[in-house]
């Protein structure tokens, strides 16, 4: 098997977290602007969670993300 990879494709992609909060963020506009990519932080460190991180997930989610 043999993998072929296109450098030349290009996407976008967005860093969330507590910082932000989950309302602040339009997810369908997030989308129609060609992101396709969010990371979503999880843990600070190995043993806090970020509160957030579930509601940004379903927001996302719900938008088609």
């Amino acid at each position: 098997m043999s993998l072929v990879y296109d450098l030349h494709v290009k996407s976008q992609a967005i860093d969330i977290s507590g910082h932000q909060s989950p309302s602040s963020i339009d997810w369908k506009r997030v989308l129609a602007e060609g992101v396709s990519m969010a990371w979503l932080k999880v843990l600070e460190g190995q043993t806090s969670e970020d509160k957030s991180w579930r509601e940004h997930l379903q927001r996302a989610t719900d938008a088609g993300g």
